[in-house]
């Protein structure tokens, strides 16, 4: 690899990083105008497509990696993701099932299949997608968190609560997860009003002390 392409992936992969998806679609661009042949480069183009909202032309972008030799799993599992952000989850799931019987160890596959199964109510398939998933990763908090809106959906609250608090013990300062829990809690039959209290105050005490920390000091005047 020429150090020109070099520079150039790791501006992209660090746009990737920062979640700066215009930016990064951008920068991947350019990459394969470099080397048309980069099948990984082509992956990422899509992914950074898919994220900015471009979604057919992250399928284009997958298509064209595959044509690269992009193995297929890795393509099906991108363009399972793009079906997943237009929440279209019954074609997201085809493709995900694809990824997975292709590649049994693709984790990333599993973990977005689980996403599409919870969003298609489908249980026992989601569920066995997140043992797998959880067997390598027992703190991801994806997956720990889809399994508690599941459970909510479902009707079966003690259960989502279960999940929820493995989500929020896994991620403490992620106020999404902290807001599922406290849901899965306010419909429990057996978490009391003041565990509830005590849970709210916890993820607010630690929310203001991060707050504090991120706040960038200045000149005294």
């Amino acid at each position: 690899m020429n150090k020109s392409k070099a520079s150039l992936i790791q501006k992209a992969e660090a746009l990737s990083a920062a979640e700066s998806w215009s930016e990064a679609c951008i920068a991947w661009q350019r990459v394969v105008d470099s080397d048309q042949r980069d099948a990984q480069a082509w992956s990422n183009l899509g992914l950074s497509r898919a994220y900015a909202g471009h979604y057919p032309e992250a399928i284009d972008a997958f298509g064209i990696a595959m044509q690269r030799g992009l193995p297929p799993d890795q393509a099906a599992l991108g363009i399972g993701i793009v079906f997943c952000l237009r929440q279209q989850y019954d074609v997201a799931r085809e493709n995900l099932e694809m990824a997975v019987s292709s590649n049994p160890d693709n984790i990333g596959a599993w973990s977005n299949l689980v996403v599409a199964c919870v969003r298609l109510g489908l249980v026992q398939r989601a569920i066995q997608a997140a043992e797998k998933v959880l067997a390598v990763s027992p703190d991801n908090v994806s997956v720990l968190s889809s399994l508690g809106t599941l459970f909510k959906d479902a009707g079966i609250p003690e259960e989502a609560v279960a999940w929820c608090r493995r989500a929020a013990q896994a991620s403490p300062d992620d106020p999404r997860v902290v807001s599922n829990t406290l849901w899965a809690m306010l419909h429990s039959d057996t978490v009391s009003p003041t565990e509830i209290v005590a849970e709210a105050r916890q993820f607010d005490i630690r929310a203001r002390a991060l707050a504090v920390k991120n706040t960038p000091l200045s000149l005294a005047r």
